[in-house]
């Protein structure tokens, strides 16, 4: 059993006729990180593992397990997003940001309301353990009849209500009683594309 990043990494490339060249322009890098990769003098960003095993056909999982294996300062933690699909952080990272692994879930957004900064189909981390509203963070929230998750800026108002502050001009402001959203948590980071 190959038991760390850098032979499975090489073995992989080898299988796969690849040069270290090669093998970096496909993976957006360049052939001197392949080299310490493989020599086990450096370790990939964990975006960096997922282009890898992309590129080499291995599943990301045996990618990252060996990573693990090789270097358990960095563990990775994988969280659902829904359709068998995972997000897989680092978990100094995460914790760097005062973030919670076991308080995370991760969304896909659905439509244009918070663009620029949340974009369709983009993918957002939620932290379940901060529901107490802070003006001008953003908040995923659940209508409580339609079950329906949104993302909306929120801010307080002086009757208790909440404003729901999209960041689209297509989308006005919207004023809300506070007990008829369920607020799942504070979006506390996102991945996606810029360009669509």
């Amino acid at each position: 059993m190959i038991s760390d990043f850098s032979t499975l990494l090489k073995a992989c490339r080898i299988k796969a006729k690849l040069s270290q060249k090669e093998l970096a322009e496909k993976a957006g890098t360049t052939p001197a990180l392949i080299s310490k990769y493989e020599l086990g003098k450096v370790m990939p960003r964990t975006e960096t593992i997922a282009k890898l095993a992309a590129v080499l056909h291995v599943p990301l999982e045996d990618m990252l397990n060996s990573v693990s294996a090789f270097d358990v300062r960095s563990p990775v933690v994988s969280i659902p997003i829904g359709n068998n699909r995972e997000l897989f952080l680092s978990e100094e990272e995460l914790r760097k940001h005062g973030l919670n692994p076991l308080n995370l879930l991760a969304i896909e957004q659905q439509g244009d309301a918070m663009r620029p900064i949340l974009n369709d189909e983009d993918v957002f981390l939620v932290d379940v353990s901060k529901q107490k509203v802070f003006d001008g963070k953003i908040y995923a929230i659940s209508d409580k009849e339609n079950k329906i998750i949104r993302s909306y800026m929120l801010m307080n108002l002086l009757d208790g209500s909440l404003r729901l502050v999209s960041f689209s001009p297509h989308y006005p402001d919207m004023e809300i009683n506070r007990d008829d959203i369920e607020i799942i948590g504070e979006i506390v980071w996102r991945s996606g594309f810029i360009i669509r």
